[in-house]
């Protein structure tokens, strides 16, 4: 029988809005375009990874311009203020502050890890992106690269409860890594999952999952959440607004997965 998986993304898709999750992952909808600060993230964040795994032995801000030089090629979409020059030095500068800040990170292993933890049948999966001793504690961390960050961030991510949940280890944390203009820097943020983050974490899943298996998929109607949401032309837009930014995949043999876990979710 297809047990329901979930993973971080999808848990923050279906943390966000009901709605987003079926355009994404039953109807197949994609951007166009690829937006570039996803790929900066994503670069950003292997340059952690490979200079923690190499123990520092190579340039930081070298190897994000080799792995972003590549990105040149690609059609990616831009923010009016961002360019890919304007990212490289960001990303250059920004990359240069790992070995300091990464400094007092010792005992690191489990580099991008994998899990997968049964929860009265919902499987939760996913990757870490490492584990280490931390201020003398065993910690899992996730890489992120961001404007601001709130003081509540590591309580509410339910993606790194999810972390904790699965792995037993309590402490969790943040790599955040700011790309502020003119003061790019790196923070370790962090802070400690409890059994109450635990039981709202499932609540939250189980919720989810029944309106999965329902075909229930209620739109946020919130608007900081629609502000950042590719979707926005579907919801508020025109027909012609939505094919000049999105795409529908062929998604049919993913839907069918779902499908079965949906069904799996109605005897649940």
């Amino acid at each position: 029988m297809q047990k329901m998986r979930i993973s971080p993304s999808k848990l923050s898709k279906l943390g966000n809005c009901m709605y987003q999750y079926k355009l994404y992952y039953i109807d197949g909808w994609r951007r166009k375009q690829s937006k570039a600060i996803f790929n900066f993230g994503h670069v950003c964040h292997e340059v952690v990874q490979q200079s923690i795994s190499q123990k520092f032995k190579h340039n930081p801000s070298k190897l994000f311009a080799s792995k972003w030089s590549k990105e040149s090629k690609k059609d990616l979409h831009y923010n009016d203020n961002d360019s890919f020059d304007k990212m490289m030095n960001m990303g250059e500068a920004l990359c240069s502050k790992i070995p300091d800040a990464l400094s007092g990170i010792t005992g690191i292993s489990d580099i991008e890890s994998k899990f997968e933890v049964n929860m009265s049948g919902i499987m939760l999966n996913g990757f870490i992106d490492f584990t280490c001793m931390y201020m003398g504690k065993k910690t899992l961390f996730d890489i992120k690269t961001l404007k601001s960050v709130s003081p509540f961030e590591v309580k509410m991510s339910d993606q790194l409860t999810m972390y904790s949940m699965a792995n037993k280890i309590p402490n969790v944390g943040f790599i955040a890594m700011f790309k502020n203009k003119g003061n790019p820097r790196i923070e370790i943020i962090t802070g400690r999952k409890t059994k109450q983050d635990y039981i709202d974490l499932q609540y939250k899943i189980k919720k989810a999952v029944n309106d999965i298996a329902y075909r229930h998929y209620p739109k946020a109607n919130n608007k900081m959440t629609c502000q950042m949401c590719d979707y926005v032309p579907i919801c508020f837009g025109t027909k012609k607004e939505v094919t000049a930014k999105l795409k529908q995949v062929d998604i049919r043999q993913h839907t069918k997965k779902i499908d079965r876990e949906r069904k799996t979710a109605l005897l649940w």
